[in-house]
C-alpha cells in the first residue's frame, strides 16, 4: 500500500513539471504574438500617416496651381489640411517651381511641381514626389 503512494507523490511532482513547462512555452507564445501585432499595428499607422501627408502636399500643389492662374505673383502659403498642414513655395521666373511640403504628426512629404508659360498657358512639366 505505501509503494502506490510513493509512485502517486512521484506522478505528481512529474505532472507539475510538465505543467509549468507548458505554461512557459504558452506564455513565450502568447508574448511573441502580443509584440508582432503591436509592431504590425505601429507600421501601419506609419503607412496611414505618409499616405495623408503626401495627398496633403498633393493638395498644396493643386492649390498653388489654381492661385498661380488667377495671380502669377503668387509666392506660397501655409494651409490646413485635413490632420496636417501643406506648406507651399513658388521660386523662379519661367519656369516657375511649385514645393509643397505636407505634414502629419512626425511624417513629411514633399512634392515639387515645375510649371511654364507659353503664350500665357501654364504647363505642367514636372510632378514628382521628393525623398
Amino acid at each position: 500500500m505505501f509503494k502506490h503512494l510513493n509512485v502517486l507523490k512521484d506522478q505528481t511532482g512529474q505532472t507539475m513539471i510538465t505543467l509549468l513547462v507548458f505554461m512557459v512555452v504558452a506564455i513565450s507564445v502568447t508574448s511573441t504574438a502580443v509584440v508582432v501585432t503591436i509592431n504590425n499595428s505601429q507600421g501601419s499607422s506609419d503607412v496611414s500617416r505618409g499616405i495623408e501627408a503626401n495627398q496633403i502636399a498633393e493638395s498644396g500643389a493643386e492649390n498653388a496651381l489654381f492661385r498661380l492662374l488667377r495671380d502669377p505673383t503668387y509666392a506660397g502659403e501655409s494651409l490646413a489640411v485635413g490632420n496636417g498642414t501643406a506648406t507651399v513655395t513658388v521660386t523662379g521666373t519661367d519656369p516657375k517651381t511649385i514645393t509643397s511640403v505636407g505634414r502629419v504628426v512626425n511624417t513629411v512629404k514633399t512634392i515639387q511641381v515645375i510649371i511654364t508659360y507659353t503664350n500665357n498657358i501654364m504647363t505642367i512639366s514636372s510632378w514628382q514626389e521628393l525623398h
